[in-house]
């Protein structure tokens, strides 16, 4: 069994850096600033149009342990429209490339989705993923537990995103 604890801190897109702490508590800190350019709307389902089947929101989080070897992500898919969430929580190590050979692939495929949708925020989602923002657009905790992996995940924002399209 993997056990993954710590704090992850996104250095630049594709990897991270992880370090042995506990989980936080909730932070009081301002959110919405200017500039900053990701919003407490963004970390929530985005409106979307009713008539679009096909329309998808997801929530992707990556991390990396160099010194193991490994790498995984964790991403939940939505589609609201078809009802339905997939996805799931992956992890790559030097042992597999294909999906059949991989450390852990618990990917799920049509497993339906709650109306009224969850609030993204704060969730356990059917396939045991947990979501949480702690403080909006800037960090959020990150977990999951199956008999191969647990997972206890802390993302800080480092710097300002960037935005692109708008």
């Amino acid at each position: 069994m993997y056990q993954i604890h710590g704090n992850v801190a996104i250095v630049r897109q594709h990897s991270a850096r992880i370090e042995e702490a506990p989980i936080g508590t909730l932070e009081t800190a301002p959110h919405d600033e200017p500039g900053w350019e990701v919003f407490e709307a963004d970390d929530q389902f985005h409106p979307f149009p009713a008539d679009e089947p096909l329309w998808t929101e997801t929530v992707w989080f990556s991390w990396l342990v160099p010194e193991r070897r490994l790498l995984g992500y964790v991403y939940p898919i939505f589609r609201p429209n078809l009802g339905i969430q997939f996805g799931g929580v992956t992890v790559y190590d030097a042992s597999g490339e294909l999906p059949w050979e991989l450390t852990v692939r618990h990917w799920q495929n049509h497993l339906p989705l709650p109306d009224p949708l969850p609030d993204l925020r704060d969730v356990t989602l059917s396939d045991g993923i947990r979501l949480r923002s702690v403080r909006p657009g800037r960090t959020f905790e990150i977990g999951y537990r199956s008999d191969e992996l647990v997972l206890d995940l802390r993302y800080e924002a480092l710097m300002r995103p960037l935005r692109s399209g708008r």
